[in-house]
């Protein structure tokens, strides 16, 4: 099969297989075995690992387009995105994460970019017809269907399920009403040590 160019920007062509390579490269350094069974969290690891070697110098992300603002003697692109190639890197990285079966994560794929972790998570406030707010909510469209699909597939449901209540609201089945059967108390409902058999609670301090 012949490598796929994923992005062209000036004279630069990135390919798949430089993605592959990188990929391969971190998890020889965090011994990481087989990558569809590690965890989420190294997974961003491996991200922030392939954002750094591909991207090193993120500058190739940038606009390469500028215009006059007052008071500048030169034009400048004021540091902004190519958004059409974040856009193509998006897809790229929802295809990894699909390939690898990983949550789709802002965090993630900021890591992936190179840049600061809350980058993409930021775009959620741009407005909607933006390119930017786009990606961001593609990648949080698709992080639904990835745990959708998560809750048949990980044996790890509840967990599945909860980050599923906990961002979405999707009520799903299982953890709403498991978390209505557990009382919750304040610091001072707390029993005293030594005052006999503790049972399992769920702790949250006065105000929270």
């Amino acid at each position: 099969m012949d490598d796929e160019l994923i992005i062209k920007v000036d004279e630069l062509e990135i390919y798949d297989n430089d993605f592959e390579i990188a990929i391969a490269e971190a998890c020889q350094k965090f011994g990481i075995d087989d990558l569809t069974t590690t965890s989420q969290r190294r997974w961003k690891r491996v991200m922030e690992f392939v954002g750094k070697r591909i991207f090193r110098d993120n500058k190739i992300l940038r606009d390469k387009n500028t215009v006059w603002l007052e008071g500048n003697n030169i034009p400048t692109n004021n540091n902004r995105f190519d958004y059409n190639i974040i856009n193509i890197l998006c897809d790229y990285y929802m295809s990894l994460s699909d390939q690898y079966d990983k949550l789709i994560s802002a965090e993630a794929f900021s890591l992936f970019l190179n840049i600061p972790r809350d980058t993409i998570g930021s775009w959620k406030d741009e407005e909607p017809s933006s390119t930017r707010f786009h990606i961001y909510k593609k990648l949080k469209d698709f992080r639904l269907e990835c745990i959708k699909d998560n809750s048949y597939d990980n044996g790890n449901v509840t967990g599945t399920m909860y980050v599923g209540n906990v961002e979405y609201g999707t009520n799903l089945p299982g953890v709403k009403e498991d978390s209505a059967r557990r009382k919750v108390l304040t610091a001072a409902e707390l029993p005293k040590f030594g005052g006999g058999e503790v049972k399992e609670i769920d702790v949250v301090v006065d105000g929270e």
